[in-house]
């Protein structure tokens, strides 16, 4: 339940985290930066939940790489839209 709990937060953080960004392509418009606040309060969040669950350096390991993994995931979304774009086209 917890690892669950743990992985959707950060997931949740890190998805916020791009659509502020605004070189996002998902949405046509980025977030406004208040979400960004809200999307760093969820990783926090979520770095408190890794903490309960495993030692110290687990738990950061765990956080870090489950973001690093949801920062790079996220912007290859948009990569299929580009190419179902372009083979349209052709």
């Amino acid at each position: 339940m917890w690892l669950f709990l743990g992985l959707l937060v950060t997931l949740l953080g890190a998805t916020l985290l791009y659509l502020s960004n605004k070189n996002q392509h998902i949405i046509t418009r980025p977030l406004t930066k208040s979400w960004r606040l809200i999307g760093i309060v969820c990783c926090l969040l979520a770095l408190l939940i890794w903490l309960q669950l495993f030692v110290v350096s687990a738990a950061i390991f765990t956080w870090l790489f489950t973001l690093n993994v949801a920062l790079v995931g996220i912007p290859l979304v948009t990569l299929n839209q580009f190419f179902c774009k372009n083979k349209g086209e052709e």
